[in-house]
């Protein structure tokens, strides 16, 4: 913000006929910015949950995947770590706020969330909810 509020210093010496409007111009910008940092984080209501296993690329995709092959149970290690991941990625999010409502909704998407073992699923839903 310093950087940025010199730049528009120097503008004010070069533009000293519209001088007053930048000056109002930062003004409402500084105003909005201090208004949004003071403003508490909002809650989430929605969560989607990228599961990036694939038996193979398909044409079209261009998500992020870990082709796993077709094999039964070839993505359960992958899934495994994976899932570790978010657990903590859970944990490390701010949870919900007091008084806020629950999750309204929860996508599994990415590559073929069916690939991941439903063990895993329910524990993802189950932190979700505890969470949020």
């Amino acid at each position: 913000l310093a950087c940025s509020l010199a730049r528009h210093r120097r503008m004010l010496a070069w533009l000293p006929h519209r001088r007053q409007r930048v000056r109002n111009a930062l003004v409402v910008a500084m105003s909005t910015t201090s208004a949004a940092a003071a403003m508490p984080p909002a809650t989430p209501r929605a969560a989607y949950v990228h599961l990036p296993f694939c038996r193979r690329r398909c044409f079209y995709c261009d998500f992020p995947i870990s082709v796993v092959g077709s094999k039964p149970g070839a993505a359960d290690a992958a899934a495994e770590r994976y899932c570790a991941l978010l657990h903590r990625e859970i944990a490390a999010s701010p949870s919900r706020q007091p008084g806020a409502p629950p999750l309204a909704s929860l996508y599994f998407g990415g590559g073929t969330p069916s690939l991941t073992p439903p063990p895993l699923l329910a524990g993802l839903v189950d932190g979700l909810r505890d969470a949020y």
